[in-house]
């Protein structure tokens, strides 16, 4: 079989990728285990949140199936951090599981250019050049064996040498192998089934299917997720080319039988009825749609003395260190919490339904990989839950990951050529982080075999690109998880301007379609007129006194309506009511109104963002850093190591001080390399 690009996963990023690929004229392939599980949430059902949701606004700008996806299935939607500024405001939507898993399924069934292939990639094809010029196919046949053996074996704990033991030896590199002159270049890939299938460029967006372990108390079995196996070949396959690997931890909650669960008494969270959506291209929600609302419980004394109690029965804490990956910082475990915080009384506990059918009820914040028995033990000491039901325990999966440090910022593996990685294989958590990794790989795939310039979004472009940014520069040893603390111009990154940065730039590529293209157009001139219009006009006595009276707030004549906007108290509808003048879109509103009412502070992170493009366009081509006087060796080995594309992205890895970004200046000026 042959395709122009292959890609390894179904998951969100690989959904993505794969669409991605197709929509740019590619012949793409999906290579999934089960087909009907493509862009399945396997933990929290919910899309969104602070950060998150400004990811899913920019994989919509550039095109992607995401936000769509959430706005046809949603169930139940917020609007967060309302009492901060647009910057850090976001959506967070809960959807209805098993139809978005649907929805996902259709629209890559229906994606142009994209076959869907049921198998388990095991390795890698892929020729290899010596330093002596000599070129041979390599295809690594013990990864291959070893797959098969650990897939037919799958009902073995780790006790009995099946999954942490083909770990342990995987993770065991030569670390010459990175200093071998060779160039590698992907071919193809190989099937659990025998199937090879050749390809200009790989994307591997295997979650954590590689070398996954499950964990339930002291219990462990090979897996991705609940019920479907691990790859270990394909691991295996990567750690034969010289990559790096470490391995993460993350973690799944009990799932709760909805009729076992008293609600009455709890605090709710009620479905926003404003008419919210992440994608322009959605229609407004039905006003008669069918919603949850959420609910929250805590913590209570009994809780933690349950978890403390059988501490010891945790494989984070039973001193066999069966567990080595290491765990997500912002989303711990219920046994972690208790034990990394102390002092803190109560944990809140959300209950998110996972569908308008579905009898199971999600407990955000009860993470675990304790016994069965503990966790009923937990869950029935929260308020409201005294009787429950577990339909699905908890559970924690351990699984290999690539340093992302040996990515450059297209998602490319640095030195083989046509091979690009996306989601938790670069360390990452979360499903919006692994949809935008997927698309950004999945279009730089195509751009490769089409020899284009690698798409690269910049740290003040996008939150995407504050993601690749910090991946491939400072790496984490940790899953890594999207905040808007990590983007320094998060006022220019906001959710209601992704179009603006990004859409112009997908069309160029030829990402989206004429229609997507003409909705921008219609809002882009919408938006710049009202904005004109509000700058130029005065309010005079008459609209001064409606103001006041519809807003509550004192408001004298003079003023521009732009100037009136500043005021945190003043709101654009309020003023188009008190004009009478028809409401705009709601996307729309807010559009305009962050325009006007920061365009100081817009101004002010624009100069910045044009200060450090300075250093952005100074270009690191070749360049011997032993050669560079003054510069610390920890910023020679680390430069030298990651090889960054510019001194701005030289300046923002870690160990690299402002005295060593001198230094290189000075030394490119030396040498005729800058101005």
């Amino acid at each position: 079989m042959k395709y122009d690009i292959v890609v390894v996963g179904g998951g969100h990023a690989g959904v993505e990728a794969a669409m991605a690929a197709g929509r740019l004229g590619c012949r793409t392939a999906i290579v999934t285990s089960n087909p009907l599980k493509m862009g399945v949430m396997p933990c929290n059902p919910s899309i969104g949140g602070p950060a998150k949701s400004h990811l899913v606004r920019e994989i919509d700008a550039l095109g992607g199936e995401m936000a769509r996806a959430i706005d046809d299935t949603f169930i139940h939607i917020r609007r967060l951090n309302t009492g901060k500024g647009q910057a850090v405001q976001a959506l967070r939507a809960q959807a209805d599981r098993p139809l978005y898993n649907e929805r996902i399924v259709k629209a890559v069934l229906a994606a142009e250019n994209v076959d869907v292939i049921t198998d388990t990639v095991v390795s890698l094809i892929y020729d290899m050049s010596n330093s002596d010029g000599n070129t041979s196919q390599c295809q690594d046949k013990s990864a291959y064996n070893m797959s098969r053996t650990a897939s037919c074996s799958d009902n073995l704990t780790s006790e009995q040498g099946v999954g942490r033991g083909c770990v342990a030896e995987k993770t065991e590199i030569d670390d010459t192998r990175h200093s071998l002159k060779r160039h590698v270049t992907v071919k193809g890939v190989a099937t659990m089934s025998g199937l090879e299938i050749a390809c200009g460029a790989v994307v591997i967006c295997t979650g954590t299917f590689l070398a996954g372990v499950l964990h339930l108390g002291k219990f462990t079995l090979p897996g991705g997720r609940s019920g479907e196996a691990p790859s270990f070949g394909l691991s295996q396959s990567l750690a034969d080319l010289g990559l790096k690997m470490g391995r993460l931890k993350t973690g799944t909650c009990p799932r709760l039988h909805r009729d076992t669960v008293r609600l009455s008494g709890l605090d709710v969270l009620p479905c926003s009825h404003e008419p919210l959506k992440f994608s322009d291209m959605s229609e407004d929600p039905d006003p008669n749609r069918s919603h949850v609302d959420c609910y929250i419980t805590r913590t209570t004394e009994a809780t933690r003395r349950v978890v403390m109690e059988n501490l010891d029965r945790s494989p984070l804490y039973d001193g066999s260190g069966i567990i080595t990956g290491v765990g997500p910082r912002y989303c711990p475990s219920l046994e972690d919490k208790f034990v990394r915080f102390p002092d803190r009384k109560v944990h809140l506990v959300f209950l998110e339904p996972e569908g308008i059918e579905a009898k199971e009820i999600y407990l955000q914040g009860v993470s675990t990989s304790m016994p069965l028995d503990v966790q009923y033990g937990m869950v029935r000491s929260l308020p409201g839950l005294e009787k429950a039901e577990i339909i699905r325990p908890g559970y924690a999966v351990e699984y290999d990951y690539v340093l992302p440090t040996q990515l450059d910022f297209s998602l490319a593996v640095r030195g083989v050529k046509g091979l690009y990685l996306a989601g938790q294989i670069n360390g990452t958590s979360g499903y919006e982080e692994a949809a935008a990794q997927g698309l950004i790989a999945g279009l730089n795939a195509a751009r490769y075999l089409s020899e284009q310039e690698p798409f690269i979004v910049r740290r003040d472009q996008g939150y995407v690109g504050v993601l690749i940014d910090d991946l491939v520069c400072k790496g984490t040893s940790e899953p890594y998880r999207m905040h808007t603390s990590r983007a320094e111009y998060r006022l220019l990154l906001r959710e209601d301007n992704a179009d603006d940065r990004l859409t112009p730039q997908a069309k160029d590529m030829g990402l989206i379609s004429d229609k997507r293209w003409q909705k921008y157009l219609t809002f882009k001139s919408m938006a710049q007129s009202e904005i004109e219009r509000l700058r130029n006009k005065h309010v005079n006595l008459d609209l001064a006194q409606k103001i006041s009276a519809r807003s509550g707030c004192s408001v004298s004549p003079g003023p521009t309506l732009a100037e009136l906007l500043h005021r945190s108290d003043i709101h654009l509808s309020c003023l188009r009511q008190c004009e009478e003048l028809p409401q705009f879109e709601l996307r729309l509103n807010e559009k305009i109104e962050a325009a006007v009412r920061y365009d100081g502070y817009i101004e002010r992170q624009q100069r910045e963002v044009s200060r450090m493009a300075k250093l952005e366009d100074v270009k690191l081509s070749n360049v011997n850093y032993n050669e560079v006087i003054g510069m610390s060796g920890e910023a020679v080995e680390k430069l030298s190591r990651l090889n960054p594309r510019n001194v701005g992205q030289a300046s923002r890895v870690p160990g690299v001080s402002p005295s060593d970004v001198n230094a290189l200046m000075i030394y490119l000026r030396k040498m005729s390399l800058c101005k």
